[in-house]
């Protein structure tokens, strides 16, 4: 029974691995990028200066909402669109797609940042999402309760608004 458990235990793993995909487990676990060293600017460290006339900024994050349910004449991968209301208003410039493709297309991810907090983490705060779940980790968030902050040292779009404007306001949907 045992040999049998093992072998379920190394297919099982082996499966992942592929679902998730080789490069992106091995980019997790075993590679350093450069990108960071090369091209990050601490925000702490550099003085924004913000125009005199306040803007309105609306940010919003879609869970499980991906281009593949558009057409695929706009980039995606259906017969017919499916969000005809979202590329309508993309298309007239009402919103705003970033796209790494001449179609409305999607963003082109780095490696770990592929699952939905890591992407949050990247867009908001310019890093990626890399933390320890050893057992000191562990022991000190028992039960795992309520953080009173995620990441603390991470310096997000949050903590910059915060500070530059006083009438700031954020809304958390979580399902």
């Amino acid at each position: 029974m045992s040999v049998l458990s093992i072998v379920i235990l190394i297919f099982g793993f082996f499966i992942s691995i592929n679902e998730i995909g080789y490069a992106e487990v091995k980019s997790y676990f075993f590679e350093k990028s450069g990108l960071y060293e090369k091209a990050y600017v601490n925000p702490k460290k550099v003085n924004l200066t913000f125009p005199e006339q306040k803007r309105n900024l609306i940010y919003i994050f879609l869970e499980s909402m991906e281009t593949t349910y558009i057409s695929k004449d706009l980039g995606g991968a259906q017969k017919e669109n499916l969000l005809p209301n979202l590329t309508n208003r993309i298309q007239s410039g009402e919103a705003i797609n970033f796209s790494n493709t001449d179609t409305i297309g999607g963003e082109l991810p780095i490696y770990i940042t592929g699952f939905t907090v890591g992407g949050m983490v990247a867009q908001t705060a310019g890093v990626p999402v890399r933390t320890s779940l050893d057992n000191n980790t562990l022991n000190n968030n028992p039960n795992y309760q309520a953080l009173k902050k995620f990441l603390p040292g991470a310096h997000s779009i949050d903590d910059v608004l915060s500070k530059y404007f006083n009438t700031w306001v954020r809304f958390n949907f979580c399902r």
